[in-house]
């Protein structure tokens, strides 16, 4: 083998080396920038996720103030107390304007009675 081709294939194989150096190199630039956006990605939600872990925490201390089931329960049975008092005060002043309408019958036929005999 001459020294001429063994460089000519020395020099083949060096830009062959180089080249896959230089595809290596593009890739893993490449995978940085990747990697770069992927971390500034998770900054930027790891920032919205402790407001809302902050907003979450709040409504669940608000949630712990609201009315359970057992108090709704008891405001409904309240309800229906008043309702049912009402609807027997609504029975109760219908029989009072009831005889409230016989008396003021009663009444007039009694003013009538009287003016026509009192002469």
């Amino acid at each position: 083998m001459n020294i001429g081709i063994f460089g000519e294939w020395l020099d083949v194989i060096y830009k062959i080396a180089m080249a896959v150096f230089g595809i290596w190199l593009y890739l893993d630039r490449r995978n940085d920038r990747t990697h770069l956006r992927i971390s500034q990605l998770e900054e930027r939600i790891d920032g919205r996720l402790d407001t809302h872990t902050e907003r979450l925490t709040r409504v669940e201390t608000e949630l712990t103030k609201s009315p359970t089931h057992d108090h709704l329960a008891e405001v409904y049975r309240e309800i229906r107390k008043v309702s049912d008092a009402m609807s027997t005060m609504a029975i109760s002043l219908a029989a009072m304007n009831a005889t409230l309408d016989n008396v003021s019958d009663l009444t007039r036929r009694m003013d009538t009675f009287w003016r026509n005999h009192n002469n």
